[in-house]
């Protein structure tokens, strides 16, 4: 996986980034839980976010913290390949 943290499939697979052990335990147990919710709700519709929301109603914050830390990743790694 390259392009995301993780993710859900339409047969209800989820699978997830190797780079996602190095987060903070907290980013880590919201992308489980953020790919758990596609269970109930498949699209990022405002019932899927609401749903997200009764346990990380901070979701907004996080959701940012993982694109920094995404860009972060992806910044080192390009980094790392022009050595």
């Amino acid at each position: 996986m390259k392009t995301k943290w993780a993710s859900c499939s339409s047969k209800k697979n989820i699978t997830v980034n190797t780079l996602m052990k190095t987060l903070p335990d907290q980013l880590i147990n919201y992308i489980i839980f953020h790919e758990i919710s596609h269970l109930i709700k498949k699209k990022h519709t405002d019932k899927f976010w609401n749903l997200v929301s009764t346990k990380f109603p901070n979701h907004l914050k996080i959701e940012k913290d993982l694109l920094t830390y995404w860009l972060l990743f992806q910044s080192e790694y390009l980094t790392d390949q022009e050595c």
